[in-house]
C-alpha cells in the first residue's frame, strides 16, 4: 500500500496496462487460460477487423464532480487520454480531488457499424485497466468495424455481470480515487433501429431504415456512490440522448446527493437506453409490411379476361422478396435479443437488492420495483412486436412461393406457345418435304435426260434424215462410274458416324450400370459388416471378419 491509500497491486495493475485484460487484479478469477484467450482474440481481432484507429482519438466524455454540475469534454489525443485518466508514475500521489466523479460516462463512437472505433487500441487499454472494467466487455466491441461491410455480428448479444458487496478484494478499496471495491458492474449490448439519412434521399422510404448495435458496461459503487458507463456508440447517438437528460453546465443535487438518489439515477439511465432501443421498431416492421404489399399485391389480383394484357411475372421479384424475408428475420432475431436482454435486466436487479451486501434495501427494494414494471412493460411491447414479425415472416415466405408458381406457369405457357411453334414450323417442313417428294422424280428425270447418255436432236435435223436422239453408252458408264461410289462413300461414312455415336452411348450406358453396381455392392458389403444377423438366416455369412 503507497503512503496516499492506492493499492500497490492497482498500481502494477495500470502501469502493465498495455498487456490488458491480463492485467487485471481479479486475474485468479478469471484464470490465465481464459484471459490469454481474451488476449489473443482482442489482437486476432484488431487485426482481422478495422476495428482501431491508429491516431486522433475522438472520445467524447460526461461527468458530474462532487458540485454536481455536468460537464462535457472531448479527448483527442492518447496524450489527453493518458492525462484525463492520470499517468501510472503519478499514482503514488495522486490527490484526493482526482477521485471518481459520482457519475462519468466514456464514449467509444463509432460512424457505424462497419467503421472503426475513434480510438486507438492503446487508449481503450488504458481506460479499461484504469477502471477495471470486466474483460467480456471487448466481446461487445467486436461488432463494430468489419471490412467487408456486413453486419452480421448484429446477431451476437451478450448480457454479462460481476457483483462484489461484501469482503471486495483490497486492492479495489482506493479511497484516493474514491473507491470502496464494493460495487457491482455489468456489460450487455441492444440493439435499436432508426432512418439512415445518409442514404440517398431518392431511394425508396423503406430501405433508408437501418438496425443499430449498441454495447454498454455500467459500474456502482454502493458505498462511494458513484457510477460509471462506457458505451460503443453509434452516431454519437446514446451520448446525446443522455444529454437530454444530464445537460451540459447544469447542476442535479437531487439526483446524486445520497445513495438512494444515485442509484435510482443509474436506473433511470438503464430506462432511458432501453427505451431508446424499443423505439421505432413499430414504424420499422411498418414500413416493411407496405413494401411487400406493394412487391406482391398483383400476386393476389384475379387472372386477366380475354383481350386484357397478361401480367408479366419478373424473377427478379424473387431475388427482392428474398431479401425482404432475411431482413424480417434478422429484425425478429434483434428485437428477440433486446427481449432477452430487458429480461435478464429485471432479473438481475430483483436479485441485486437482495443480496445481503446491498445498502437501503428498503427504499431500493420499492425503486427497483417500479423501474423493473416499466422495463416489462417495454416486453410486452417487444412480444407484440415480434408476433407481428413472425407473422410477417410467414406472409413474405408464403407470397414469394406464389411468386415463384406463377413464374412456373408463366414459364409452362411460354413452352407451350414454342412448342405450338415449333409444331407449325414441323408442318411447315412436312409440306415442303411432301412437295420435294412430288418433284423429285421429274428433278431426276430432268437431271438425268440433261446429261450426254441420250440427247435429243433439234426438229429440222430430224427432217434432214438424223436420228431424233442419239444414245450413248460410254456417257452412261461413265455417269454410273461416278455417281455409284459417291453413294457407297456417303452411305459409308454416314453408317460409320451412326455407328461411332451408338457405340459411345452403350459404353457410357455401362459405365453407368457399372458404378451403379459397385455402389450397391459397396452397400451391401457394409450391411453385411453392420447387420450380420441379416444374412445368416439366408445363409448368406460375411465373408469379412467382423
Amino acid at each position: 500500500m503507497s503512503d496516499l491509500g492506492v493499492p500497490n497491486d492497482f498500481i502494477a495493475s495500470y502501469k502493465d496496462y498495455q498487456s490488458y485484460p491480463k492485467c487485471i487484479i481479479d486475474r485468479a478469477k478469471y484464470g490465465g487460460a481464459l484471459l490469454e484467450e481474451y488476449d489473443g482474440r482482442l489482437l486476432e481481432r484488431s487485426e482481422a477487423l478495422n476495428l482501431f484507429v491508429e491516431h486522433d482519438v475522438y472520445i467524447p466524455y460526461r461527468e458530474i464532480g462532487k458540485d454536481h454540475r455536468v460537464i462535457e469534454e472531448i479527448l483527442w489525443s492518447d496524450a489527453d487520454v493518458s492525462s484525463y485518466l492520470t499517468d501510472p508514475s503519478d499514482l503514488r500521489s495522486v490527490p484526493g480531488s482526482s477521485g471518481d466523479p459520482v457519475f462519468r460516462t466514456i464514449s467509444l463512437i463509432t460512424a457505424g457499424s462497419t467503421q472503426p472505433l475513434e480510438t486507438t487500441r492503446e487508449s481503450l487499454k488504458r481506460i479499461l485497466a484504469y477502471f477495471q472494467v470486466m474483460p467480456e466487455f471487448l466481446e461487445f466491441l467486436y461488432i463494430f468495424g468489419r471490412r467487408d461491410g456486413l453486419d452480421s455480428e448484429l446477431r451476437s448479444s451478450g448480457f454479462r455481470t460481476d457483483v462484489a458487496l461484501s469482503e471486495p478484494n483490497p486492492a479495489h478499496i482506493i479511497k484516493s480515487l474514491n473507491r470502496s471495491g464494493r460495487r457491482y458492474q455489468m456489460c450487455y449490448s441492444l440493439k435499436s433501429v432508426s432512418i439512415n439519412k445518409d442514404l440517398d434521399e431518392k431511394a425508396h422510404g423503406h430501405g433508408q431504415w437501418k438496425i443499430r448495435n449498441a454495447a454498454f458496461h455500467h459500474q456502482f459503487d454502493v458505498e462511494a456512490h458513484t457510477q460509471l458507463w462506457v458505451l460503443g456508440d453509434q452516431k454519437v447517438k446514446l451520448h446525446t440522448l443522455l444529454g437530454t437528460q444530464l445537460a451540459k453546465g447544469q447542476r442535479y443535487p437531487e439526483r446524486f446527493g445520497t445513495f438512494q438518489q444515485a442509484f435510482e439515477t443509474s436506473l433511470d439511465t438503464h430506462l432511458l437506453y432501453c427505451r431508446s432501443a424499443c423505439q421505432d421498431w413499430r414504424w420499422f416492421i411498418c414500413s416493411m409490411e407496405d413494401k411487400i404489399q406493394d412487391l406482391t399485391i398483383h400476386c393476389l389480383l384475379p387472372p386477366r379476361t380475354n383481350g386484357e394484357n397478361p401480367i408479366i411475372w419478373d424473377p427478379e421479384g424473387v431475388r427482392i422478396l428474398q431479401q425482404e424475408e432475411e431482413r424480417v428475420n434478422a429484425t425478429i432475431m434483434a428485437l428477440k435479443s433486446n427481449l432477452g436482454i430487458i429480461t435478464r435486466l429485471v432479473k438481475f436487479f430483483r436479485s441485486l437488492v437482495k443480496n445481503p451486501g446491498f445498502p437501503e434495501k428498503e427504499a431500493s427494494e420499492q425503486s427497483v420495483f417500479d423501474f423493473t414494471s416499466r422495463l416489462e412493460e417495454l416486453t410486452y411491447d417487444l412480444e407484440s412486436q415480434i408476433s407481428r414479425a413472425q407473422i410477417l415472416s410467414k406472409l413474405v415466405t408464403d407470397r414469394k412461393n406464389m411468386l415463384i408458381q406463377h413464374l412456373q406457369i408463366q414459364t409452362v405457357v411460354q413452352q407451350e406457345r414454342v412448342a405450338h411453334a415449333m409444331g407449325l414450323e414441323a408442318i411447315a417442313v412436312r409440306v415442303i418435304a411432301v412437295i420435294t417428294l412430288v418433284f423429285l422424280p421429274a428433278t431426276f428425270v430432268s437431271t438425268f435426260f440433261s446429261t450426254d447418255v441420250i440427247k435429243f436432236q433439234p426438229d429440222d435435223e430430224v427432217k434432214s434424215g438424223s436420228p431424233p436422239q442419239q444414245y450413248s453408252s460410254r456417257a452412261l458408264k461413265m455417269f454410273f462410274a461416278v455417281s455409284i461410289p459417291l453413294m457407297a462413300i456417303t452411305f459409308g461414312i454416314a453408317i460409320g458416324w451412326y455407328w461411332f455415336e451408338r457405340r459411345q452411348k452403350r459404353m457410357k450406358y455401362e459405365r453407368i450400370q457399372l458404378d451403379g453396381k459397385d455402389l450397391e455392392d459397396s452397400y451391401t458389403d457394409s450391411a453385411r459388416l453392420r447387420f450380420p444377423w441379416k444374412y445368416w438366416k439366408r445363409g448368406r455369412i460375411p465373408s469379412k471378419s467382423l
